[in-house]
This record gives structure tokens, C-alpha cells and sequence, in this order.
């Protein structure tokens, strides 16, 4: 029986290249984002939450 060995380098599995990944942004916009949803703004928290989607300021 044949068997394979696979690797993965959990820093990279999702980025594809190491590097420095953490945004000092998140934790602030996250607090906002947790304040509208629990205010029901929904549309708002979605938006101010799309912010954090783009890379991380270098």
C-alpha cells in the first residue's frame, strides 16, 4: 500500500505567502460593528464591517 504525506503551513494556508497579517484597525471596527448590530443597524454594521475586508494598512 502506497501512502502520501501532505504539509501545510498553517501561517500560509489561507494567504499564500508569510507575513505580517494583523490590523491594528480590527479591534476598534469590531467594537462599532458589535454596538450596531446590537442596535439593529444592520445595514451600517455590514458596511463598517466591509472595511475590514480589504489588506491590512502596511
Amino acid at each position: 500500500m502506497m501512502a502520501s504525506t501532505l504539509l501545510l503551513a498553517d501561517d500560509t494556508l489561507w494567504t499564500g505567502a508569510p507575513g505580517d497579517y494583523a490590523d491594528p484597525r480590527v479591534p476598534d471596527t469590531l467594537s462599532h460593528v458589535r454596538e450596531l448590530v446590537k442596535d439593529r443597524q444592520y445595514f451600517e454594521a455590514t458596511q463598517a464591517a466591509k472595511g475590514l475586508m480589504d489588506r491590512p494598512p502596511e
